[in-house]
Parts: structure tokens; sequence; C-alpha cells
């Protein structure tokens, strides 16, 4: 795209200037974004590394648990098994720069490709920059990528780096790389604003546009509140903010961002003084949540069912029109099966087998949150929230608010079919 605005033409001029990668910072992006790896193939291993292969000593099991020295290359290797006899990995590798006033992020795809009898060969190539000035602004330079329904980075390294608007899956240009250049250099403003070298779970680009042009984001950083922190990238905004001060002045430290809101709008709703540091400022915030949404239960269980289920029903046809594209989502691993509430009615259901506050947080009235109930046959185990703009699970809870011995399952279920979400929002 040509540039348009004075701010998208300075950009394009100064990303010709970026140096290019260095072979140091080359070196860095082959060492340690790709494991050394070995392939025991029947009776022979092959190394990823050199291409060598050769009949190892020692059963299969204390090769994989042991790893093995290649006797070409000397390289120590982690044995896999398999049949393979190429393997391609692609990987993303950031550095983190400033240039000319602009925080500079320039995202590497690493790829390595190996086959039986041949030395790996190693490429690294510039995919995506991000360009923000010191108030926060961003300007997007990336590559166009290769039509396909399954990825969103196929990257077609034959077009230019150039100008680009967003794209509608924020995750293409928003890239929280595993694997990060270790010398960095920030601007001014974002040390100024309290951003210290931690990313706390956050991506590099929406850390930094918020510690920019977000006084909360700034307040939180520097008070230490990192589960707060997230959950204003997550949701926007925290509209409960009086109640944070309150925290902030009190020395009080939010570990649980979710439960914590949802115990403060519950406390509103039972007309509590969320700005009393007795409310506010709970030294056990599960059990004082657990009394909180019992409370709330009370009151709703003195109203006939009846009503519940006739305000339950001012809300179906908002909640099905709201999620209507993924209300036949559902996955299973084989033992736990995951769906989509289908109706404000299950969420009524839910929250009072589970007893956790789905329904009177009224999370069904949530357009970026799509809820999923975990079962076991008929036996619900956990209730999943997913964020619909970043596609993190940003919370699994079960009886209580409790996690269950299947959580990190679930929850490793969910990542893996979030692709299936994707698919929904862009069918």
């Amino acid at each position: 795209m040509k540039p348009k605005t004075k701010l998208q033409k300075q950009v394009a001029e100064l990303s010709t200037k970026l140096p290019a990668l260095t072979d140091k910072q080359r070196k860095w992006a082959i060492e340690h974004c790709f494991e050394k790896e070995g392939y025991l193939r029947k009776k022979s291993v092959w190394c990823t590394e050199c291409g060598h292969t050769w009949e190892p000593f020692g059963g299969s099991l204390l090769l994989q648990l042991t790893g093995i020295v290649c006797p070409h290359c000397g390289k120590q290797l982690k044995i896999e098994s398999g049949l393979k006899r190429k393997s391609d990995i692609n990987e993303y590798y950031t550095i983190i720069t400033c240039f000319k006033g602009f925080q500079v992020l320039r995202h590497f795809v690493a790829r390595k490709t190996c086959r039986v009898g041949y030395p790996a060969n190693y490429e690294v190539n510039e995919a995506v920059q991000n360009w923000i000035t010191s108030e926060g602004k961003e300007t997007l330079m990336y590559r166009s990528t290769k039509m396909s329904f399954m990825y969103i980075d196929l990257w077609d390294w034959g077009s230019p780096l150039e100008i680009r608007t967003r794209s509608a899956n924020r995750m293409k240009y928003d890239i929280f790389a595993q694997y990060i250049y270790p010398v960095r250099r920030y601007i001014p403003s974002l040390t100024r604003n309290g951003f210290k070298g931690r990313f706390h779970g956050i991506s590099p680009l929406s850390l930094f546009k918020m510690l920019l042009s977000n006084s909360k984001a700034e307040t939180l950083i520097k008070s230490r509140q990192y589960s707060l922190l997230k959950y204003l990238r997550n949701h926007g905004d925290i509209n409960c903010w009086p109640s944070v001060r309150i925290c902030l002045r009190n020395n009080y430290i939010v570990k649980d961002a979710s439960m914590w809101i949802d115990y403060i709008l519950m406390l509103t709703n039972l007309g509590k003084d969320v700005r009393n540091a007795k409310y506010a400022c709970p030294s056990d915030l599960r059990t004082a949540h657990d009394k909180a949404l019992k409370k709330v239960q009370d009151i709703k269980a003195l109203r006939q069912i009846e009503e519940n289920r006739k305000d339950a029903a001012k809300y179906e046809d908002q909640y099905r029109k709201m999620k209507a594209k993924f209300l036949d989502l559902e996955f299973t691993d084989g033992l736990i099966k995951i769906a989509v509430l289908h109706s404000v009615q299950e969420f009524l259901e839910e929250g009072a087998t589970m007893r956790h506050c789905v329904f009177g947080a009224q999370y069904y009235t949530k357009e970026e949150a799509l809820i999923l109930s975990a079962r076991i046959g008929d036996k619900r185990i956990e209730t999943v929230e997913v964020n619909l703009k970043t596609l993190d699970v940003v919370q699994s809870r079960g009886v209580c608010n409790k996690s269950t011995e299947y959580h990190d399952r679930i929850v490793g279920l969910v990542k893996k079919n979030i692709n299936l979400i994707r698919q929904k929002m862009t069918a």
C-alpha cells in the first residue's frame, strides 16, 4: 500500500534505513530457535544437523531419555522416534530496537530445512515490523500472505515489506515470539512509564502501546498490578477503577484479576461500598468471592424459579444472535467434551451446578466472551472463558471457582482447537 499520511511516509522512509540482520543476530536465531534433534529410524539415527546416519548402541527408550552425541558433527541430540526423511521447522524470532525516536519490533521467521544425508539449511527472513511512536501510535509494515484456509501467516517472501492496514486477524501482526534477541533497546518514554524489561504474559506490541497511550496501564505496571494489567489488555478497560485505586492506596496486590473484578461487580450488585478497603482488599479473595457469590445466589433463590426463567428469556434472542456462529462448536479428546453454552438458560444451569458467577455476572451479555462448558459424560467439570478479541483462554473454573485435576488438560484442549474458533469468526 502506498503511504498516505505523514507518519506512514516517515516510517516507509526510515524502514529502508534500518540496518540489515547481522551475522551475530542470525547465528543467535539459528542457535536458540531450534532444538538439535535426531530421529530414531528403525535401527539407525538420523542427525538433523549434519544429515549423518548411523547405528547407535542402546535401546530406543534409553536414547530418548539421555539423548546421543552425533559421531560426525559432535552435537548433543535430543532423540525422537519417527521414519521422517525430511523436516521443515519455522519459528518466530523478534528483535526489539529503537530507531529515530520510534520503538521498533522486527519479527523474523527462522526456518530450518533438513533432509537425510544433507546438512540442515537455515533461513531467517523478516515478516513484520511494528513502528510505535512515543504517544503509542502504531504503523504496520509486513509482507503479504498467500491464500490458505489453515494459516494466517503463510508469508509470501517475494512480496515487499511495505505499509499495510491492520488485518482482520490481529494475531497476524501482533506477534509474541518465544525467542527474542537478548540485546534490546527501548525508547525513553517506555522506561519512564514503568517498563523494566518484562512482558508479564502480554505481547510486546500490546504492552508498549498500552504503556505509551493509557495512563491506567502505566499506573498498574508501576504498582506491580500485573494481573490487572493483563485484564486491561484483554478487555480494553477496567470498569471498577475506583476500587482499583483503593487497592493501590492500601498496597494490595490483585493476583487474580478476573476473580477480583467479578467479586467487586457482585458486591456492587449487593449494594456494598466497594470503595471501602474492607471490601476492596480481602485477605482471602477466593473466600470473599465465594461468600459474595453465596449471597447473590441466596438472593436469587428467594425469587421464584419462573421469574429467573423469564429474566433469562429476555436475553435469549440477543445471546443467540450474538453467538450464532459459535453455537454448534464442540470438540473432544475422547474423554472430555467441550461445547459452547447454547442459551442463557444453560448459563443459569451452569452457574447453579458449578456454584460460580457465570450467570450472576451476566457473561451472556459480553460480546467479547465465549463461554464453553467442559464435561465428562453428563457431569460438568469446568467452565471456560475465551476472549474473542485476543483468542486467549481468560479463565477456566471448576466448582466454586476451584481448578480440577483436569484443568491443564481442558485448557490445553481449548488452545489446541483455537483454530476452530478462529474459523467460526471468519466464516
